[in-house]
């Protein structure tokens, strides 16, 4: 009885896939393997997952078929795949997505078995040790080879990953630590072959090999689970289809990684590292350059997959207007005293932060990263924090705090960072949410419009009338650095030139700075007649409070038009 159904389903799913016009989607979704019984180890994020991706597809024309767990054998997955092949057709698009546990299996063609083994996907119905009915790169290469060999146009989208990076406990972190791979061969050393997929069309990946894909909660509220690779994507897709900007398929990509790159640098997710990376996106135009096939033209989507995209879309707005923060506590905070602190960080201490700092946000969980990860530990009887991903490359400069008490943490100069940090966030989205209330022609110029890593560049800003500029940058991590005026340059008005009023600075690409579109901003300001902001030409020690003060100000004036202001933003492409 259970055979019949599963082969009804099977004419079911090609059935209506053979009745699609040009554009056919197989969405494979496994999160729930019969070889896995420790719930600890499960994955959670098959249901949503799916309703993600066949929302973005619907928006795109997509005839989708979905396999989801004991549905998605390696029987079924094929039967479904080689229909495709059969029926393909030149300006066909064909799209096949899977989420669940990759795994890698020895290469026939090798003499090693545990040299250039080759990365596959593990279906519902695979083996705990073994990869007989494992979904090999080479089929899906087979399978992207037949179809645009017919002229059609195929994209793997694969949330998923093969050999993991070693990982940590995830109890206390924002995200399920356990990644999406069927871990064998544990006592060998193996290599997996590079790339992992070879074939033709477009490929896209949470992660190479070694590497890791997770999970993470989508709401600080509920129980719901997705990919972090699909909910980002999803979600940068969605704003893209709610605003109708056009997108191509590596600025889609590039969007991903700048999300979650620089937060796995610092040890978030270890082993989170999208692909193929951006040199890859970048020179190959084809297919990387051609538009998002989420968005197509005369496509009718659903009323539910419109309110998933819609709030897709919602959410990835309000978390980007946020300063998120994280609180980790490290593995020396005992195990007695971590109940009792996380709820100290999202009871009092953290309502007071939210209500004197409106755009910050403490994240329990939930998708997206912070901003800011805040790494609590305690050596005998002393509490230290620091700020790991502050946009520095100086380590002496990241931010550190020691106190006596936990809540000492914070009376010591971390809830002043967090402030600081939220108005920083402030005033480099003032040019994207409001109108500019001075009259004047504002422009960045730089050195070179491509750069790399600790190159020097000049960028110079030119105005029509004086003024004074603030300087920052919102790299390809989504990380804003504060670059002027400081401590050790306070003065920052435009000098008179030829041609109205300019300023030039000289500086070193920085290493912490993430590999894609950077975009620097110059803000100019006129201050009120005889109004003066709190001076930044302070001691070392008083320079945190001061600068506090002066941006506190400085948005006051500008909120409440006493102060007029222009923007212009200049974006420039940091290369490896």
């Amino acid at each position: 009885m259970r055979l019949g159904w599963l082969a009804l389903l099977g004419v079911l799913v090609i059935a209506s896939l053979a009745q699609a016009q040009n554009r056919s989607a197989l969405l494979v979704a496994i999160d729930d393997y019969p070889f896995i019984t420790d719930a600890r180890f499960k994955l959670k994020g098959a249901d949503l997952d799916l309703q993600y991706m066949t929302a973005l597809c619907q928006f795109g024309g997509f005839t989708v078929a979905t396999l989801k767990n004991d549905e998605a054998t390696r029987a079924a997955i094929e039967t479904v795949l080689t229909k495709l092949e059969q029926n393909a057709a030149r300006g066909d698009e064909v799209l096949f997505y899977f989420s669940g546990r990759g795994s890698v299996a020895p290469d026939p063609d090798s003499f090693d078995p545990f040299k250039d083994m080759e990365a596959t996907l593990v279906p519902h119905d695979g083996q705990e040790a073994s990869a007989i009915f494992d979904l090999r790169m080479r089929r899906l290469a087979r399978f992207a080879q037949t179809i645009e060999g017919k002229g059609g146009r195929v994209t793997l989208i694969l949330d998923t990953c093969f050999r993991p990076l070693t990982s940590r406990s995830g109890q206390y972190r924002h995200y399920n630590d356990v990644p999406k791979c069927v871990l064998r061969n544990t006592d060998q050393e193996v290599s997996v072959k590079q790339p992992i997929y070879s074939g033709p069309g477009t490929f896209l990946c949470a992660t190479g090999a070694p590497g890791a894909a997770y999970e993470w909660l989508t709401s600080d509220t509920d129980d719901t689970w997705a990919g972090a690779f699909t909910h980002e994507l999803a979600g940068i897709a969605s704003v893209h289809i709610q605003n109708n900007t056009s997108q191509t398929m590596a600025e889609l990509m590039m969007e991903v990684q700048a999300s979650v790159l620089d937060r796995e640098r610092q040890g978030y997710m270890p082993g989170f590292r999208p692909i193929p990376p951006a040199e890859v996106l970048y020179a190959k135009a084809e297919p990387y350059g051609r538009r998002s096939i989420f968005s197509q033209p005369g496509a009718q989507p659903t009323d539910p997959a419109k309110a998933r995209v819609e709030a897709a879309s919602k959410q990835r707005a309000e978390q980007t207007e946020q300063l998120r923060v994280g609180v980790q506590l490290m593995d020396s905070v005992p195990e007695s005293e971590r109940a009792g602190l996380e709820a100290k960080v999202f009871g009092t201490l953290g309502a007071q932060l939210e209500r004197s700092v409106a755009t910050l946000k403490l994240v329990r969980r939930g998708g997206l990263a912070p901003d800011r990860l805040v790494e609590v530990s305690k050596e005998g009887d002393k509490w230290h924090a620091v700020v790991p991903n502050e946009p520095t490359d100086d380590p002496d400069q990241k931010p550190r705090f020691a106190a006596d008490s936990f809540e000492g943490l914070f009376s010591t100069g971390l809830a002043e960072y967090f402030e600081r940090s939220a108005l920083i966030y402030r005033l480099f989205r003032l040019a994207d949410a409001a109108e500019p209330t001075l009259s004047a022609a504002i422009r960045i110029d730089t050195s070179a419009d491509t750069v790399r890593h600790d190159d020097l560049m000049t960028l110079t800003v030119r105005s029509s009338i004086p003024s004074s500029v603030y300087l920052l940058d919102l790299d390809g991590a989504g990380l804003v650095k504060y670059s002027a005026p400081i401590r050790v340059f306070p003065d920052t008005s435009l000098k008179p030139a030829s041609s109205g009023y300019e300023l030039s600075l000289r500086g070193r690409v920085e290493r912490m700075t993430a590999v894609g579109p950077w975009k620097l901003r110059a803000i100019v300001v006129q201050l009120p007649e005889g109004v003066t902001l709190p001076s930044l030409g302070v001691a070392e020690s008083e320079y945190p409070k001061a600068l506090l003060a002066h941006l506190k100000e400085l948005l006051r004036l500008i909120e409440s038009g006493k102060a007029r202001w222009r923007a212009s933003t200049k974006k420039v492409d940091v290369v490896q």
